[in-house]
């Protein structure tokens, strides 16, 4: 007899039979899911003769419905994948062995199978065979999903990415750059003049840019720029050293360091600011400044290495007391935002350098889509 699955937000009904039935049953496993977000089960459909057939809209993984990273685990996984495109694919249907399957509202993504409020039926009679013989005639071995393909669509999905953030260039408070050479001038874009005259020239991407690679999940790093009291009198210089040099760097945290070598070619590193309190009033604790990672650019400098940062770099001022410490440091290719004045404001971090977590990669996208907003 068919059994309704009614699955209500935390209750986690689907996830929960899906791998009770994972458990019980024997045979292949087939799955059909327009948008897939969930990978703590790839490892187990892993482990059986499983396929996955899905949707590969640069669209739908734009606007995070479906995940370029979940599809890569896939491949990873050694899963054999199809992306359906002869259609619009819309049946969500998980088929375990020739005697269970569930055909459902609820998409193979983390937020169906525990969040939404989905509903679903389990069939155990002859519906199945009838379900296989419907996948089967979809699985087409041309369409195969390959490493090849998801580079072939991904600069397509940037573009919606984009396309779905932009706004006229003049109208991003994200867009921050120097003094223009020569004589050109700017339009109508922001102007800020450098508090440094003798800094190279900065060129910063639009806001709408650095919310679709935070979106794409690429792998992101957060560093504390040290600017809590007594560690230097004047908190946002050493900042300014950073973004002068194009590293990112930290001291006194002796776990910092194990982090930082785990960051890769291009990977986001966003520059955390804490306000540090009364001590130092006006300034906003957030995000001042975001990066793209050079790859192998790790280095550990001891004592006083004349190519640590030194606060004589910026003139009259004596060394800090972090310049006492150990110095670890990665390098940036390119900054992508750069504001310490008016950070994309978060709350403070304890952690010299860490991993981005999804919570956090959230608010960031909030507050960067609502600086976009109050300027339209």
């Amino acid at each position: 007899m068919p059994e309704l699955l009614i699955e209500t937000p935390g209750k986690q009904i689907h996830r929960r039979r899906i791998e009770e039935l994972l458990n019980k049953s024997e045979g292949p496993i087939r799955i059909a899911s327009p948008y897939i977000t969930e990978t703590d089960l790839l490892a187990r459909l892993a482990q059986r003769d499983s396929r996955i057939l899905t949707s590969t809209t640069p669209e739908d993984l734009a606007r995070t419905s479906s995940s370029l990273s979940a599809l890569g685990e896939i491949l990873r996984l050694n899963i054999p994948c199809c992306y359906y495109d002869d259609g619009f694919l819309h049946a969500k249907v998980y088929i375990f062995g020739e005697k269970y399957a569930i055909v459902s509202s609820a998409n193979f993504t983390k937020s169906a199978l525990g969040e939404n409020l989905e509903i679903g039926v389990q069939l155990d009679g002859a519906e199945v065979a009838e379900l296989i013989r419907w996948f089967d005639g979809l699985w087409n071995p041309d369409q195969l999903l390959t490493i090849e393909e998801l580079e072939r669509i991904r600069p397509q999905v940037e573009a919606e990415e984009l396309a779905k953030a932009a706004v006229p260039e003049s109208q991003i408070e994200g867009w921050r750059f120097e003094k223009p050479a020569g004589n050109e001038q700017p339009e109508s874009h922001d102007f800020v003049e450098s508090e440094y005259p003798d800094s190279p020239e900065l060129i910063i991407h639009p806001t709408s840019k650095l919310i679709s690679l935070l979106r794409m999940d690429r792998p992101g790093w957060v560093c504390n720029t040290k600017r809590e009291p007594p560690n230097y009198p004047l908190p946002i210089k050493l900042e300014e050293l950073m973004r002068r040099r194009s590293l990112a760097a930290t001291w006194q945290d002796n776990v910092a360091h194990k982090q930082m070598r785990l960051v890769q070619e291009d990977d986001l590193v966003l520059m955390h600011g804490n306000k540090g309190g009364a001590d130092l009033p006006g300034l906003k604790n957030g995000i001042v400044g975001v990066g793209l990672a050079k790859g192998s650019s790790f280095q550990a400098l001891d004592g006083y290495d004349p190519e640590r940062l030194s606060m004589a770099e910026l003139g009259d001022f004596g060394p800090s007391e972090l310049e006492k410490h150990p110095e670890w440091r990665i390098g940036i290719k390119e900054w992508l935002f750069w504001d310490p004045k008016n950070p994309i404001e978060i709350d403070g971090t304890q952690n010299s350098f860490h991993e981005l977590k999804d919570d956090r990669r959230k608010t960031v996208i909030q507050r960067l889509r609502a600086r976009l907003a109050e300027q339209k």
